[in-house]
């Protein structure tokens, strides 16, 4: 098992109505006050639901599906110096359990808003991981939040533009939080990421053309739009100064010429 703790705020009068409606529903399982938590483990998705009622802040145990897959290792100690010991134990912290990512999922009946804090490494699993939509942009958000995002999440985001078998609002989404992520921490990287991305894919002719000659390919609708927002990513980048790189002013004028 592991434990979730799960926090809600709001307007006293809300809270008033929730507690009335909670102690008024006297049907077990009606799913009123219960919150469905989306866990992401080794073996799969599960999801698992929590009473949270009209109490401010709750500490559940939720049951673990999933294992922990160790990788094992081969060791001679009469030959291995203390180093490399102390190296593995280092690797053995950092190992990620079973539980991959957390989600918070309300079938978008809440008249609310939720947040899920997690760490980097979750919210990159979870958008490299899941098949759900609306997952997926929760984790670009999530990665979007972080204050000082690393190179793997750049990478994570870089991936997810690429690939074309993503929908496109994912797609646009990672462009756009590729810009807003671009920053010291990684030292300007989404910078080159994006306008690389935007001269293979949309500017390159041997790539596409969109005139009906037949040489390439015919840009579609959806990649229509993943362009239109890489377009507006790219003016969203910002240097160290808080202007826009002269690269990124340099290209998008060509691009209006």
């Amino acid at each position: 098992t592991f434990s979730v703790a799960v926090k809600q705020r709001g307007l006293r009068s809300a809270n008033v109505s929730g507690t009335a409606s909670v102690k008024c529903c006297g049907k077990e399982g009606s799913g009123l006050g219960m919150i469905t938590l989306v866990t992401g483990e080794t073996d799969g998705v599960h999801r698992n639901k929590i009473f949270v009622g009209d109490q401010a802040l709750v500490l559940e145990d939720v049951k673990c599906h999933g294992k922990l897959i160790a990788k094992k290792r081969k060791r001679n100690k009469s030959t291995q110096d203390l180093t490399e010991l102390e190296e593995e134990q280092e690797e053995d912290k950092n190992l990620c359990g079973p539980i991959k990512w957390l989600d918070v999922h309300h079938n978008y009946e809440w008249l609310a808003s939720f947040e899920v804090n997690q760490t980097e490494k979750m919210w990159i699993s979870q958008l490299e991981m899941s098949k759900n939509i609306g997952i997926q942009l929760h984790a670009i958000a999530g990665l979007v939040s972080l204050e000082s995002p690393t190179y793997a999440a750049v990478n994570a985001l870089n991936a997810c533009v690429r690939n074309k078998t993503c929908y496109h609002r994912v797609r646009s989404e990672a462009a756009i939080a590729l810009a807003k992520t671009t920053g010291e921490s990684t030292n300007w990287t989404g910078t080159h990421l994006l306008l690389n991305f935007y001269r293979d894919a949309f500017f390159n002719p041997d790539t596409f053309s969109i005139s009906d000659d037949g040489k390439g390919e015919v840009l579609g609708m959806a990649e229509q739009l993943v362009s239109h927002s890489t377009t507006l990513a790219i003016g969203l980048l910002r240097d160290e100064d808080g202007n826009s790189p002269q690269e990124a002013t340099d290209f998008l004028l060509d691009l209006l010429k």
